[in-house]
């Protein structure tokens, strides 16, 4: 019964510490959600080396869907781009643009 009122403890925590976060973005004028920024700070760390859409799940620890459309509202926002691998359609790189390296 401890280990259930910790693990809910810790959830509660999160809730919070994830809505704070989303308020001082608000403030600060940042233009992306929490998720958007891991999304865009993974590429941004990883300029150097090719990126694929299906990659994001695996690395973020998120779900297909939800890297779907996180990558969705991040094009809509003109922040990344895809492109069709020259060798296989079915992948797409994922790019910053470059006004958000620039900009953050």
């Amino acid at each position: 019964m401890k280990i259930y009122n910790y693990i809910n403890k810790v959830k509660k925590l999160d809730i919070l510490l994830s809505k704070e976060i989303a308020q001082i973005l608000l403030r600060q004028g940042v233009p992306f959600t929490k998720s958007q920024i891991e999304v865009v700070m993974y590429l941004y760390h990883h300029q150097d080396q090719v990126v694929y859409q299906r990659d994001l799940p695996d690395v973020l620890g998120i779900t297909r869907p939800v890297a779907n459309g996180l990558v969705k509202h991040l094009i809509q926002k003109n922040a990344v781009k895809l492109i069709e691998d020259s060798d296989d359609s079915r992948l797409k790189r994922i790019k910053l643009m470059p006004v958000v390296i620039a900009e953050y």
